[in-house]
C-alpha cells in the first residue's frame, strides 16, 4: 500500500504524458499521416494497457508473491545455491558501481583526462555525421527492389512501329547492361499513366540475383545510372530508367520528396 501510494501517481502521470504524443500523431493527415498512424495506435494502447496493469495487476501479484518471511535461512541446496548466487551478484555490482565512481573522479579530476574525453566526444561527433551521409535519408529512402523501369517516350503521332522499334533498340542495350538480367518490353503502353499510346513504351529490366550482383558490386542505383548514360545514345526519344516505387500503390516510380512548409 505505502509503495502504490508512492509511485501510482507517478505511473498515471507518466502514461497520461506518453498517450497525450502519441496519440495526436494518429490524426496527421495525408501519406506521412497513414505510416504515423499505426506506430501512435499502437504505442498509445500498450501504454494504456502497461499503466492498468501497473496499478491493478501487478501490486495484486507482488502481495500474492512477496510473503513475510523469518531471518531462518533454510539447509536446502537450491536455498543456499540462491543466496550464493543472489551475494556474488551483489558483490559484483558494488565493485562495479565503486569502480565506476573512481574512474569517473580520475576522468574528471585531470587536465589530460578531460581533454581525452572532449576528443572521444568529437570522434562521435564525427561518426554521427558520417552516418548521416552514409545511411540514405528522405521521407521513403529508395530501395533496391530487384528491378527497374524504364519509359520511354516518343514524338506526338509516332506510329507503334517506330516505337517498337526503338523499344528493340533499348532493350538491347539494357540486356547489356551488368547486372541486367534481362529486359521485358512493353510497345503502345504508357508506364506513367497506365494507358495506351501509339508513342510510348515502358521496358521492365529485371536484374541479376543479389548474390551475383554483390560480387561485383552492381547496386540498384550503380545499375540505373548505367542505364540513364548509355540509353541516352538513342536521339529518337525520350528515354529515363528509374527505381520502382518503394511502397507498392503509392506512385508508379520511386523518387519520393516531402517538403514541410511553413
Amino acid at each position: 500500500h505505502k509503495t502504490m501510494d508512492e509511485v501510482g501517481n507517478a505511473v498515471l502521470a507518466i502514461s497520461l504524458v506518453l498517450i497525450s504524443v502519441f496519440v495526436p500523431a494518429a490524426f496527421i493527415p495525408g501519406i506521412s499521416g497513414q505510416f504515423y498512424l499505426q506506430f501512435a495506435i499502437t504505442i498509445a494502447v500498450s501504454t494504456a494497457i502497461s499503466a492498468f496493469n501497473s496499478l491493478t495487476l501487478s501490486p495484486a501479484l507482488a502481495g500474492v508473491l512477496f510473503k513475510p518471511h523469518s531471518e531462518e535461512h533454510s539447509n536446502f541446496f537450491l536455498a543456499r545455491f540462491g543466496r550464493a548466487l543472489a551475494n556474488g551478484f551483489n558483490n559484483g555490482f558494488d565493485r562495479m558501481a565503486h569502480g565506476y565512481a573512481w574512474l569517473v573522479h580520475r576522468l574528471v579530476g585531470t587536465t589530460v583526462a578531460l581533454a581525452a574525453m572532449l576528443l572521444v566526444f568529437a570522434g562521435l561527433l564525427y561518426a554521427t555525421y558520417h552516418m548521416l551521409q552514409t545511411v540514405p535519408r528522405g521521407f521513403i529512402p529508395n530501395m533496391d527492389q530487384g528491378y527497374a523501369i524504364v519509359v520511354v517516350q516518343l514524338p506526338e503521332g509516332s506510329s507503334l512501329a517506330r516505337t517498337d522499334a526503338v523499344i528493340q533498340k533499348a532493350s538491347d542495350i539494357i540486356r547489356k547492361t551488368p547486372g541486367v538480367a534481362n529486359a521485358v518490353a512493353f510497345a503502345g503502353f504508357n508506364g506513367a499513366t497506365f494507358t495506351n499510346a501509339s508513342n510510348s513504351g515502358v521496358i521492365f529490366a529485371p536484374f541479376k540475383s543479389f548474390e551475383e550482383r554483390l560480387e561485383s558490386g552492381d547496386t540498384s542505383d550503380k545499375i540505373i545510372g548505367t542505364l540513364f548514360g548509355s540509353l541516352q545514345s538513342i536521339q529518337e526519344a525520350f528515354i529515363i530508367a528509374l527505381p520502382p516505387p518503394p511502397v507498392r500503390g503509392i506512385g508508379n516510380s520511386g523518387g519520393f520528396k516531402m517538403m514541410l512548409q511553413e
